[in-house]
């Protein structure tokens, strides 16, 4: 099954990359589904630890190195940190290939069967992870088609695509002058759907010092069919994502491509 992401702040802001197939025809996109990546998977071991809830994070073929710990209600030491040099040293973040073992501390919910211990998570303001959310799959099933983007992003309009010479994303702001002979690490472009796909699929397995691109898209650009889609992320609906509905600022959409990483980015979103 595919894996639909959701970075959930204060607002809703979510991240949705379909998945590259390499080796896919270039040029006209066609109504084939695009491969998927595994969905994280969640298993209890039979040595349960006492009062709470051993989680082990599995995701296409990599598993944690420990379990998580998840009680009812969050430990005050939750979520357990690592050292940043282990976690680098693990898995390489200019590498996308995914380790046999990794770090992962977060706690993983079932929306619907386990919708109080997640109220309470974010009562907490940690951080955790949901599954089994209604409706979910089936955008993830529409959204790995790139023919229904296409006709739903339309194959003449250019939204906001930023630009990077590599695969880092570096994000600034400030309206101070610049110093002299500074760059922007990052350049704003636009771009239709279809020439950020067709690039992001003709550059997949190239290497992390070419050229990448962060396609973006939001409710300001596509009016009602983003919020039918993504139900659960409108101020309207009663969900576990929306916190504040007054100050609900849209759903923002990226479609990123392989080995993208993102450095000093903050959501306000």
């Amino acid at each position: 099954a595919g894996s639909l992401w959701l970075s959930v702040h204060h607002t809703a802001h979510t991240n949705l990359a379909p998945a590259l197939a390499p080796g896919r025809t270039l040029g006209s996109l066609n109504s084939e589904p695009l491969a998927r990546q595994s969905s994280p998977m969640t298993k209890i071991p039979s040595e349960a630890v006492e009062g709470s809830r051993a989680r082990w994070h599995e995701v296409a073929g990599s598993r944690s190195f420990e379990p998580s710990d998840c009680p009812r209600t969050p430990d005050p030491n939750y979520p357990r940190e690592f050292p940043i040099l282990n976690v680098t040293g693990n898995w390489n973040p200019d590498d996308p290939t995914i380790p046999a073992r990794h770090h992962a501390s977060l706690c993983r919910f079932d929306y619907q069967n386990e919708f109080d211990i997640a109220l309470a998570y974010r009562k907490a303001e940690v951080p955790f992870l949901v599954h089994n959310v209604p409706g979910a799959d089936d955008v993830v099933g529409r959204w790995s088609d790139p023919q229904y983007l296409s006709e739903k992003l339309g194959t003449s309009k250019r939204y906001l695509t930023e630009y990077s010479e590599d695969n880092h994303f570096m994000y600034f702001s400030g309206s101070h002058k610049s110093p002299k002979g500074w760059k922007a690490p990052v350049e704003n472009r636009r771009m239709t759907f279809r020439d950020w796909f067709t690039y992001a699929v003709q550059h997949n397995n190239e290497s992390a010092n070419t050229p990448h691109m962060y396609f973006r898209f939001s409710t300001l650009d596509t009016g009602h069919w983003l919020k039918d889609d993504l139900e659960m992320l409108t101020p309207k609906t009663k969900s576990l994502f929306i916190v504040d509905s007054a100050n609900a600022r849209g759903i923002h959409c990226r479609f990123g491509m392989r080995g993208i990483n993102a450095g000093s980015a903050r959501s306000v979103s």
